[in-house]
């Protein structure tokens, strides 16, 4: 079992000025399997800490794996960072033979960020 740990800000601009923010951690915690190539993520994203117009900002989070990896997200997308924390899964299977590893199953993810009357951003 592996745990991650990032503190995440997302922080809106209009001209030069701030509009909003909001400040929140993302913790990961990988476990894997001895007799499986296939492997789970749990992942926990904090309540934000937000300022201005950072109230009300809702995100949608993706996986993608390489090297015939898929990860599939369990999250509920559209979550208000500011109305509490909230737990999501990724779930990775892989067509690589159990016990070998996979050097390019490297998994990158996408926060989209949306608030009504913003332009959606990553």
């Amino acid at each position: 079992m592996a745990d991650q740990s990032d503190a995440r800000q997302l922080r809106v601009t209009i001209g030069a000025a701030p509009r909003a923010q909001a400040n929140f951690d993302v913790k990961h915690q990988m476990t894997l399997k001895a007799n499986s190539a296939n492997w789970s993520e749990k992942f926990y994203v904090s309540k934000a800490r937000t300022t201005r117009a950072g109230s009300g900002v809702a995100v949608n989070i993706t996986a993608a794996s390489a090297g015939g990896t898929k990860a599939t997200v369990h999250f509920p997308q559209g979550h208000i960072l500011s109305s509490s924390a909230a737990d999501g899964t990724v779930g990775y299977t892989t067509s690589i033979a159990s016990k070998k590893i996979n050097p390019k199953a490297k998994t990158t993810y996408a926060y989209t960020f949306t608030k009504p009357g913003y332009i959606p951003g990553a």
